[in-house]
């Protein structure tokens, strides 16, 4: 089960969780989940210090939040962001995390990500909306 931070208004999550601000509660759900054979994966933002909060807090795996880079425009921050999301993915696979990586990535931004040296495959799974939501994993660089 993924844990997701999402408010009624949202259409879409538009951010990860802040594992580290809500440490305590998140580690008493995940050892709920856990306790009852769920694996647990939090929803985060491509941050070094939430991936490392997420294994303190229990979690099993983490799908790093991709929507900086979707959405990013211009070459150079487009880079810094796949960037930020490989070294999240990295961090997360070296301290035994299941790397996941997706939101709003599509047919026209996929291609970088794919192309990235740690890329290592992935699959598309339609949404109930219709749109696409690309999880892929990573190999450790």
């Amino acid at each position: 089960m993924t844990l997701v931070p999402e408010r009624r208004e949202e259409l879409t999550t538009e951010g990860g969780l802040d594992v580290t601000a809500s440490s305590r509660k998140l580690a008493e759900i995940a050892a709920k989940l856990k306790g009852g054979g769920i694996r647990v994966s939090l929803f985060v933002d491509a941050d070094l210090d939430q991936v490392k909060e997420s294994l303190r807090v229990g979690a099993q795996a983490v799908e790093i939040h991709t929507g900086r880079y979707a959405n990013a425009s211009a070459s150079d921050d487009v880079r810094a962001e796949l960037e930020r999301v490989a070294d999240a993915v990295s961090l997360a696979a070296k301290i035994g995390l299941e790397p996941l990586a997706g939101h709003g990535l599509d047919y026209r931004n996929i291609g970088s990500a794919r192309a990235h040296p740690g890329h290592r495959g992935g699959q598309h799974r339609p949404r109930d909306h219709g749109a696409e939501r690309c999880w892929w994993g990573w190999r450790r660089r």
